[in-house]
């Protein structure tokens, strides 16, 4: 699903690639011809700017389709997130830069250095708008195309809807989500949201002619192999393009490699923890930047707990004991939210959902002091967590630091949470906070972990930013 566009999608987009590198080549001569009317630019002799030569409409868009394909601009597994593709297309932006420089160095001279400026900035700036109008229209649409690869997830578990996803994540490429074939031991009243229910599994070979499927995902949870095999040979016949998904979930902390032995696959795993590079860079950024954010926040750290101390009885700063990394337990600052006995209160606000998940958090605690609560939607009260940054015991960025009672719930996978340090902030918390479900957050935590770089770790930063301005799930 992720190797390559179909023919018709790589066509559209090199055409209109094409065309915005032509379109970059007249603007940024109108544009020039604009600037140097209002004196902006004009070169000591009027000869030097010669008009734009014929020719640049022809080897500006090769070279410009040249440079996008080499920097992966036409690699769905390179683009597939809006902010992965505008990193790639300004990559392609600023070498374009040095090799259109070197070009007109070595055979025109002539052509205005401004001119060429124009030019590749014009041809980025128009290729990043039109593609991020089309992913709109793909969002709005949901896929649909007059050449959409429409998808069949053979499925309806946990892991049928996680590929689900994926596949929408993919819908500007044009692949749409037809429908879920449902395992025929299952009862009808299984229900997924995002897609119907098309048929049963036994029904699927004729759920392929019924509903124009071009491509099956298999994705059964501990499925029959003797079954999946027989099902297997009946979509060979049918001309699909199948796939299965393995249900590894438990392995998914492990990162994994695949070697061929004699024609065999073999899938390596090793565990996740952080080189000694990482973690030096790592330890670096977060002294360099606690030891500022502390002094920048010195004052406001005296006023909150004057607060503190003047809205309710009690320490100013509460000390809880929290799983750091490698299962080390540590003290974590905190200013005190809550009335002085509110560990011995858990009871009132810990409950148990239908599928049995602990939820330990209440929007309406009748433990946190009204003080409190504004100290909380604005995320200060954590701010004496920079202390425990500096400390070591905790980073930045990384898994949320739980408390002990919580953690003898977790099942082994999960432990794989503490391989690295914990954070003041991660993934999770930018993507749902405190509305995730205890043990759902896991999975923001192994996306971490699976992607780790110090890139990743400053983009959380600068994504904390507006999660904690908008209130998104703090409370």
């Amino acid at each position: 699903m992720t190797r390559g566009f179909s023919v018709s999608f790589m066509t559209f987009l090199l055409t209109l690639d094409c065309i915005c590198a032509m379109l970059a080549v007249r603007l940024a001569a109108v544009m020039r011809a604009t600037l140097f009317d209002a004196g902006i630019g004009k070169p000591i002799r009027t000869d030097n700017a010669s008009p734009t030569p014929w020719w640049f409409y022809i080897v500006f868009p090769i070279a410009w389709l040249i440079i996008l394909n080499a920097v992966g601009a036409y690699s769905p597994r390179q683009t597939y997130r809006l902010l992965l593709e505008i990193g790639v297309l300004l990559k392609g932006t600023f070498i374009a830069i040095f090799i259109f420089f070197g070009m007109l160095y070595m055979a025109s001279r002539t052509y205005s250095h401004l001119q060429a400026v124009l030019l590749v900035f014009f041809a980025g700036g128009l290729t990043i708008s039109y593609r991020t109008a089309m992913r709109v229209y793909f969002r709005l649409t949901g896929g649909r195309t007059y050449d959409s690869r429409r998808v069949l997830v053979v499925g309806t578990g946990e892991l049928a809807q996680q590929i689900s996803r994926q596949v929408r994540a993919y819908a500007w490429t044009g692949v749409f989500l037809a429908g879920y074939a449902q395992d025929d031991g299952l009862p009808e009243t299984t229900v997924v949201t995002d897609a119907p229910i098309l048929g049963k599994v036994s029904q699927v070979v004729e759920l392929l002619d019924e509903n124009a499927i071009d491509e099956v995902i298999l994705a059964l949870e501990e499925p029959d192999y003797i079954h999946l095999r027989q099902l297997v040979q009946q979509l060979h016949e049918c001309g699909v393009a199948i796939r299965f998904a393995p249900d590894l979930r438990e392995m998914q902390y492990l990162f994994s490699t695949v070697e061929e032995l004699e024609k065999m696959p073999l899938i390596g795993l090793r565990e996740p923890r952080l080189s000694s590079s990482q973690r030096l860079v790592k330890r670096v950024v977060d002294v360099t930047l606690s030891s500022i954010l502390l002094i920048l926040a010195l004052p406001l750290l005296l006023i909150v707990g004057l607060g503190v101390m003047l809205t309710s009885r009690g320490p100013v700063i509460f000390a809880q004991d929290r799983i750091g990394e490698g299962m080390r337990p540590f003290k974590m600052y905190k200013f005190r939210t809550m009335v002085k006995d509110a560990e011995g209160r858990q009871n009132e606000v810990t409950k148990i959902d239908q599928n049995g998940n602990v939820i330990h958090k209440d929007p309406d605690d009748p433990r946190v002091t009204r003080f409190g609560k504004f100290l909380r939607r604005m995320s200060i009260d954590e701010l004496p967590q920079l202390v425990n940054v500096l400390k070591g015991d905790m980073s930045l960025v990384g898994p949320r630091p739980e408390m002990p009672w919580i953690v003898s719930l977790y099942e082994p996978w999960q432990k794989k949470r503490f391989e690295i340090p914990a954070g003041m902030t991660g993934w999770w918390q930018i993507n749902g906070r405190a509305g995730t479900m205890m043990h759902l957050s896991t999975e923001d935590d192994l996306y971490y972990i699976q992607n780790y770089s110090i890139w990743l770790d400053f983009v959380i930063l600068l994504r904390t930013i507006p999660a904690v301005i908008s209130r998104r799930g703090a409370f």
